[in-house]
């Protein structure tokens, strides 16, 4: 499992590639960090997680089509970014790490606009 500083510095560097503008420099680094949060969301216990976890798997897959479907990826980053809403409120309402994930799906949301304005 990652130390709070790895999870935190994971959250601040996914945050970045999200909201860096390029859809295609986000897709392409994306599936990294993809990888490496399906492994770290594994490891919980927490059936949340395990949940988006899955998410992320669907998302890779998508991302990895030669020709990928935007309305899907649309729909995976807006469902992913509902269920780290809905995760972060578990978290509590004070502390680094909720606000991180706020602003995690916050950037999740406005990629999924992003791709669907982009077609």
């Amino acid at each position: 499992m990652e130390s709070h500083d790895q999870t935190t510095d994971l959250l601040d560097q996914t945050v970045a590639t999200l909201s860096n503008g390029s859809i295609t420099v986000a897709a392409n680094e994306g599936t990294n960090l993809i990888e490496h949060w399906v492994q770290v969301l594994q490891e919980s216990e927490n059936t949340r997680m395990q949940d988006i976890a899955g998410k992320l798997q669907q998302l890779r897959e998508a991302l990895d089509n030669p020709s990928p479907h935007s309305e899907n990826i649309h729909g995976l980053l807006h469902e992913l970014a509902e269920a780290v809403t809905i995760f972060s409120g578990d978290t509590g309402s004070e502390g680094e790490i909720t606000t991180q994930l706020q602003s995690l799906a916050t950037a999740l949301r406005n990629t999924g606009n992003q791709i669907s304005t982009t077609e």
